[in-house]
């Protein structure tokens, strides 16, 4: 069947017309639409960072429903209501949880403190009440301790609102959630909006269509259609047949050119034939120019390259495995996923990067470890591997200069690493974020102390059984923003047990990759935990594993840490027990008061982390007059070994010898709350009240 010109024209406008209109539409409305979210979205965050900044979180624990009258509940409410005008926000409300896990509302600015008064939104009052139908999500922020959007809008009788929530933390631990709407009825009336615009956009579309098969019919279908005529006589050799078209525009012009091109063919056709003789010469001229360009293009590369390769010298002096210790032993595994190749040679480049190496903490040796991933493809991975490389390698060197003895505790030390880390990363404002695990071994007990920041979980392998050690991160990126805080774990180290830590390149995975899925890439975080036992805890085993599995989408780095895996040693709790000092020893000096000999029994052994050894230790630098060596002592412990009785006690001990009073006294209250009818305290305060009156 012959589809005719006309026909063909018409169905060429009216799909050109149609993909115009429906793109520009629709372009329009995503793009609009996803704005107008998106800015939503943006509120929510900085109404809910702005509540969390001004609260005081711990007294959310003492609001009562009494405490609704009081001044500072009353202010407190105004500033969260303050905020929710500033940003145009529906609702702001404050839950906790309560003992049975139920969220409770603290505050909301829907409802008035002074049930006599009401607010622009005039809600009802449910201060104080149980929040029934809680969003899941709620409990989802509380959970993950994490900012969580609800991903749908929902419905009430005041409107349409898109809400989020984000946990309030006190001492570690996560008591409630700030919650905000924002009310986008108006955005909806938008989109309504947008969808009438593309549908008036089709509308004209059509219109114009059938106006313009009109005029085509006339002024060049019927036209078009004697040229035919016309050209097929030409081509059957009649150069004597005249084109009879009258009209004074271009198809008029066509057909006049049309008469003369059959009066000047025979010449044309010498003309191609002296072009035919000359076109080997001209390909060959333009083939040159092509080779120059590539040339050219070549030369660029190879200058990237280069610049690769410079990249690369800087930065592999940076990932070293510098670990010698007998008991610990490292190894590593590193592959970039960008390869190229400079001076005939392939070579690597990418974010990801491997440290390790050996401090000594109050003359016990530790090995140290770092796995990170610096965000970002090709040179900005490198760029940000470069950059906490040289800053982690610079602390390593300052802490082991000169084989230098640390006085201060492995935690200390790893919490001042990261907040240095922190603080140069931060520098970039976002331009170079680096997840990754930081983590201390004690060479002698295995006891390991490390924090992860936003890096794939840890994995221990014993016993032929592989799985995660943390069941969360300890803090964001390195150089995220309110990145100001970091828990560290601690964990005990078996002989014979092995730590392996990674990038994320060993779990994202390219499963499958085929025209009906397109790139399926791996979910299932467990897959590396049968990775691992599979392979037996063996590093080239395990990436042998994962090759197997899928193709690699991205930087693959493996760290491997192992205990005491070559030599049957005894039991971990009778080293600790060997590591320990011998009290009783101490114990028979103190009592002969030769408190210089129990001091140095003391420290054959340092064990900061217990209470006994820190308050013996601190008692006979007492008794030898050294009493700010003491206080030193004290201020690198724990907190919580400062509150019990007999270190409160020493504690103002230490500060009255050193004539500061007020520090005496305060910790003399703090006991005296502990043990409200001791007398000796008592003496002692109103001693020490006299001195300072």
């Amino acid at each position: 069947m012959k589809i005719g010109i006309r026909k063909k024209i018409n169905v060429i406008l009216f799909v050109s017309m149609f993909a115009v209109g429906l793109s520009i539409g629709i372009s329009f409305y995503i793009q609009y639409s996803n704005y107008m979210m998106q800015s939503v979205v943006d509120k929510l965050y900085n109404g809910l960072f702005s509540i969390y900044n001004i609260i005081d979180v711990s007294e959310l624990q003492k609001y009562t429903p009494e405490t609704r009258y009081e001044d500072s509940y009353i202010t407190s409410w105004k500033k969260v209501k303050s905020i929710q005008k500033n940003l145009n926000l529906a609702y702001i409300y404050v839950l906790r949880l309560n003992e049975k896990g139920e969220l409770i509302f603290l505050m909301d600015t829907g409802t008035h403190p002074d049930p006599n008064q009401k607010t622009d939104s005039d809600e009802d009052d449910n201060l104080f009440t149980i929040y029934k139908d809680a969003p899941k999500e709620a409990m989802e922020s509380i959970k993950t301790g994490k900012l969580v959007v609800v991903p749908k809008e929902y419905t009430d009788k005041w409107g349409t609102f898109k809400s989020a929530f984000y946990p309030i933390k006190y001492k570690d631990k996560t008591i409630g959630v700030i919650g905000s709407d924002y009310k986008i009825n108006d955005i909806l009336e938008l989109q309504k909006k947008a969808k009438l615009i593309l549908f008036t956009i089709l509308m004209i579309g059509v219109i114009v269509i059938i106006i313009a098969g009109t005029i085509i019919r006339r002024i060049i279908v019927v036209p078009i259609q004697k040229l035919n005529v016309g050209s097929s006589q030409i081509a059957n050799g009649n150069l004597e047949y005249s084109i009879q078209i009258h009209q004074k525009d271009e198809i008029g012009e066509l057909a006049s050119s049309f008469n003369l091109m059959a009066k000047n063919l025979k010449e044309s056709f010498n003309t191609i034939q002296e072009y035919n003789e000359q076109l080997e010469e001209k390909v060959t001229k333009r083939t040159e120019e092509l080779q120059e360009t590539l040339g050219k293009v070549q030369e660029l590369k190879t200058q990237q390259d280069g610049d690769y390769f410079l990249t690369t010298l800087i930065t592999n002096p940076l990932m070293q495995n510098r670990n010698k210790s007998a008991s610990v032993k490292v190894e590593f595994f590193l592959e970039q996923k960008k390869k190229f190749q400079f001076k005939g040679k392939t070579h690597a480049l990418g974010g990801d990067i491997n440290v390790s190496g050996n401090l000594n903490f109050n003359g016990l040796r530790h090995t140290v470890f770092f796995n990170g991933d610096a965000m970002g493809k090709s040179m900005q991975g490198a760029g940000g591997a470069l950059v906490i490389g040289s800053v982690f390698n610079s602390i390593m060197a300052r802490s082991a200069s000169n084989k230098k003895i640390l006085t201060i505790s492995p935690e200390t030390w790893i919490k001042e690493a990261f907040v240095e880390i922190q603080r140069v990363m931060e520098s970039f404002d976002g331009a170079m974020l680096v997840s990754c695990i930081l983590g201390i071994i004690e060479d002698t007990t295995g006891r390991l102390l490390f924090f992860n920041a936003e890096h794939p979980f840890s994995v221990l392998y014993r016993d032929g059984k592989a799985s995660f050690i943390e069941t969360e991160i300890s803090a964001h990126k390195m150089g995220m923003p309110f990145n100001t805080d970091v828990n560290v774990y601690r964990f005990q180290l078996q002989p014979g047990d092995i730590l392996i830590c990674g990038s994320d390149g060993k779990d994202d995975l390219v499963l499958t990759k085929n025209a009906e899925f397109g790139r399926v890439i791996n979910e299932d975080e467990n897959l590396f935990l049968r990775l691992v036992e599979e392979g037996s805890g063996s590093i080239k085993k395990i990436y042998d594993n994962i090759i197997l599995n899928g193709e690699i989408s991205d930087d693959l780095s493996l760290l491997r840490i192992s205990f005491m895996e070559e030599t049957n040693r005894e039991p971990i709790e009778e080293l600790n027990q060997k590591q320990k000092p011998n009290y009783d020893i101490v114990m028979e000096l103190i009592k002969e008061k030769k408190f210089s000999h129990a001091l140095e029994e003391l420290e054959k052994n340092p064990d900061e982390l217990n209470l006994i050894y820190l308050y013996r230790k601190a008692y006979c630098l007492n008794k030898l007059k050294r009493n700010y060596e003491a206080l030193k002592l004290f201020d690198q412990a724990d907190e919580k070994l400062k509150e019990h009785t007999k270190v409160l006690k020493l504690l103002a001990k230490l500060y009255f010898d050193m004539g500061n009073f007020t520090e005496a006294e305060n910790y003399l209250e703090k006991l005296l709350q502990i043990k409200p009818n001791d007398e000796d305290v008592k003496n002692s305060l109103l001693r020490i009240r006299s001195l300072k009156n």
